[in-house]
């Protein structure tokens, strides 16, 4: 028996949609998480198509979101900033504002810059910060060799207030 596309079989905004650039574990476990967080504040590196910028903007006061150039339509997020343009220029930015501001992040999903470097960037960035206090970051594709390499390289037991790390939450296989 041949199974039915995702689509097919869901029709609500987590699993029915095309959207997203992730499997349904990853977006359950997301939408979990913002379910229970009720983030003030959210950041989004990668927004590509909108699937994540969706579910983040519907449970969040305030979200920004990085890009190179995202296929959505701005309008349908009154509560959306975005940000165009290399976030590793971009993100310290809007951090050093957020924190003169005593602001906090409380929640980001990277996934944008799939490079070693990149992705090491981001991390670091959000790390240095101190609007990045009491945050939840995901980091999606963690299984990509650059991405892992790049979280290989920094030193997460340097920042005091990383409290956990679990590269593995939504651990994917391929079908037999």
């Amino acid at each position: 028996m041949a199974a039915l596309p995702l689509q097919a079989r869901a029709s609500g905004p987590v699993l029915g949609r095309s959207n997203w650039q992730m499997a349904p574990g990853e977006r359950a476990a997301i939408e979990g998480l913002l379910s229970d967080l009720k983030p003030r504040l959210s950041i989004e590196i990668g927004t590509a198509q909108g699937g994540s910028l969706e579910r983040i903007a519907a449970h969040s006061d305030e979200v920004h979101t990085f890009d190179l150039g995202a296929e959505v339509e701005q309008d349908a997020f009154p509560n959306v900033t975005f940000h165009r343009g290399d976030n590793h220029v971009l993100l310290p930015r809007l951090l050093a504002h957020l924190e003169r501001e005593r602001r906090n992040v409380d929640f980001v999903l990277v996934d944008g810059d799939h490079t070693r470097e990149g992705v090491r960037r981001d991390l670091e960035d959000l790390l240095a910060s101190g609007a990045v206090r009491r945050t939840y970051i995901v980091l999606h594709d963690t299984m990509n060799e650059d991405v892992a390499r790049g979280l290989a390289t920094v030193d997460l037991d340097a920042h005091p207030k990383v409290v956990f790390v679990d590269f593995g939450f939504v651990a994917l296989r391929q079908a037999p």
